[in-house]
């Protein structure tokens, strides 16, 4: 299986533990659900995970890092209630091209994470974010705490 997509299908309960049998597994969809807890840990045991969207969803709990899915490029949370930290965000996840945390509970400085240079899509809505600006080729970080000037290009 490379590809589930179980968006839209007003699902509800908690992510079962075992996702970490579905290794060839390349895009998850479950965003638009009603899915509650915690996010398994087994996320991190899919080498070749490339997306990821559980937003508008009801997760909570604290955001375990996908340290072990180095290949995760789209990861989009937003509209849940996860505990996010800056920091744990890009933990081995180099390769992100876009990623969405509106509307958790996301704390943090800009300026302590060297991005992927890889990101062209960051979207930090109604978090607490701040620091300068970071270079990206689209922000979106409306209702936060930025500082600094715009950069030039």
């Amino acid at each position: 299986l490379q590809k589930m997509s179980l968006a839209s299908n007003m699902l509800t309960g908690s992510l079962p533990q075992s996702f970490n049998a579905l290794h060839g597994l390349i895009d998850l969809e479950l965003f638009d659900n009603n899915l509650l807890g915690s996010l398994p840990l087994q996320l991190s045991c899919l080498p070749k995970l490339q997306h990821l969207y559980l937003q508008s969803n009801r997760f909570s709990g604290f955001w375990a890092p996908i340290t072990n899915a180095s290949a995760l490029t789209y990861l989009f949370l937003q509209d849940n209630q996860l505990s996010l930290s800056w920091d744990s965000l890009f933990a081995n996840n180099t390769r992100l091209v876009s990623l969405s945390v509106s509307e958790n509970f996301l704390r943090g400085n800009l300026s302590t994470v060297e991005l992927p240079h890889s990101l062209r899509y960051l979207e930090a809505i109604g978090v607490e974010l701040s620091g300068p600006l970071p270079e990206a080729i689209f922000l979106s970080l409306g209702a936060n705490f930025i500082t600094g000037t715009l950069p030039d290009d």
